[in-house]
Order: structure tokens, then C-alpha cells, then sequence
């Protein structure tokens, strides 16, 4: 019947938008907190980063960008690694080698 068709499809259609099948208007983004940090050209600065994923997941990059810059300026790369052998990229014409990323866990 009809009725029952049209049941059908508004599950379907609620099912499929509460999995993020169809875009809604439902802000997704996630708001974090930002850090201005100032330096002095020449001195040692630390960038702070906290690393605290939820329970059961892992990080596995961690990318450093400037203003709206599509090309991170630093990268932190743990896919398929240990944390240890993790790999470390770093903008040559921006850090070069002088940049690092430590991680403490």
C-alpha cells in the first residue's frame, strides 16, 4: 500500500541521514582551541600540541599548517609504524631540520 511505502522510504531516508549518507545542515565540524604563540627570530620556541585520542583510537598523523595554507609546514607520520619509527617531514624553506616533534606518552 502506500502507507506502507511511504514508511519505507522516510526510514530510509532517516537511516541514511543519521549514518551521513545525505549531507544535512548539521554543523560537523569540531571546534578546538586555539593557541597564539609568539617567538623571537633566532630563539627556541615549543609549539604545543596535546595528543589525547579517545579510548581505543590511535593517532596516526599529525600535520602542522599555517594560516590557510593548503601544504602542511611540518608532518608527523605513524601509519603502519611504531610510534618510535614514526616519520617526520619537515617544509625545507620554511623549518628545514631545525623543527621537531616530541612525543612524551
Amino acid at each position: 500500500s502506500d502507507i506502507v511505502r511511504l514508511v519505507i522510504i522516510v526510514i530510509t531516508l532517516y537511516v541514511q541521514y543519521s549514518h551521513g549518507l545525505i549531507e544535512g545542515n548539521i554543523d560537523k565540524e569540531k571546534h578546538v582551541r586555539a593557541i597564539d604563540v609568539q617567538a623571537v627570530e633566532g630563539r627556541r620556541v615549543s609549539l604545543p600540541c596535546p595528543l589525547i585520542p579517545p579510548s581505543r583510537d590511535k593517532v596516526y598523523m599529525v600535520l602542522w599548517f599555517r594560516d590557510d595554507a593548503g601544504i602542511p609546514l611540518y608532518s608527523f607520520d605513524v601509519r603502519g609504524k611504531p610510534l618510535a619509527q614514526a616519520r617526520h617531514w619537515s617544509a625545507p624553506e620554511k623549518f628545514g631540520s631545525r623543527a621537531k616533534f616530541n612525543t612524551a606518552i
